[in-house]
């Protein structure tokens, strides 16, 4: 998701989504970047990647007619948002449970496989 946004005579536009595909649209990844999300998607946390960019004044007069491609390239890392959702103490229970009385069990996310790991059904290895 981008906005644009305007700061006294400058505009910028601001980008949220998942590590995976903001990384792609960054101009100089860190060092960090991956061992960084992985990290916290590994821990159950789901992470957003934060980005940026000023807009040129030509393309402000234009940017109702941009498109997503060039607002959402040559971005600026800006950080990470972590929430934390911890996985409630009697899940693991209630997930065998229902698995040994036959039901099929199927996790749908948008999230980070990784941030499955650990259930007893749905682990990725």
């Amino acid at each position: 998701m981008a906005v644009v946004v305007r700061t006294e005579e400058q505009f910028y536009v601001f980008v949220k989504g998942a590590p995976e595909t903001i990384q792609e649209r960054l101009s100089n990844v860190p060092a960090f970047y991956v061992s960084t999300y992985k990290r916290y998607t590994r821990q159950g946390s789901r992470v957003l990647a934060l980005a940026y960019k000023p807009l040129p004044d030509k393309m402000v007069s234009e940017a109702s007619n941009l498109d997503r491609e060039v607002v959402e390239s040559g971005l600026t890392f800006a950080g990470f948002a972590v929430f934390n959702c911890p996985i409630r103490g009697d899940s693991a229970g209630v997930l065998l449970e229902l698995k040994r009385s036959s039901h099929d069990l199927v996790m749908i996310t948008g999230g980070d496989q990784t941030s499955l790991d650990g259930l007893p059904c749905c682990s990725s290895s």
